[in-house]
């Protein structure tokens, strides 16, 4: 990643409900990376950890700080997300939409395609495989 930029949440305290990451009763914080992709115009979005209600605003905010032609979301270390992460990736998608910009959704694990196909969703986020697809597909 060239020209990255690091937002980091602080670690929080696992719910009794959610999932245990850890022993020590510590979620791991979300860790957010920003770059310019491999062609002018493309900004590319890394998300690495669990993302949650607890990271949301931090989510959003990144999403929003900057409009470009072509936004990647790579959540290839995103083991799980619950609903109001979700919650930004639609927003990602008509925000977009709207902007008439372009985006793609790169690396969903399983548990979260599951949620793309149980939301009815999974054919209308734009999502590859890999950011390499992504950049074919969208033209880039």
């Amino acid at each position: 990643f060239s020209d990255v930029k690091i937002t980091l949440n602080p670690p929080r305290p696992l719910s009794r409900f959610g999932p245990s990451c850890h022993s020590k009763g510590i979620a791991e914080p979300l860790q957010i990376l920003e770059s310019t992709g491999p062609r002018e115009g493309v900004r590319i979005i890394k998300l690495i950890g669990p993302c949650t209600l607890a990271d949301m605003f931090t989510f959003q905010t990144v999403l929003r700080a900057e409009a470009a032609p072509i936004t990647l979301l790579d959540v290839t270390e995103v083991p799980y997300m619950d609903s109001a992460a979700f919650g930004c990736l639609v927003r990602l998608h008509v925000s977009c939409e709207a902007r008439k910009t372009k985006y793609a959704i790169v690396g969903t694990a399983d548990r979260v395609k599951t949620l793309f196909k149980i939301t009815h969703v999974e054919s209308i986020l734009i999502a590859y495989e890999t950011i390499d697809e992504a950049l074919a597909k969208l033209n880039v």
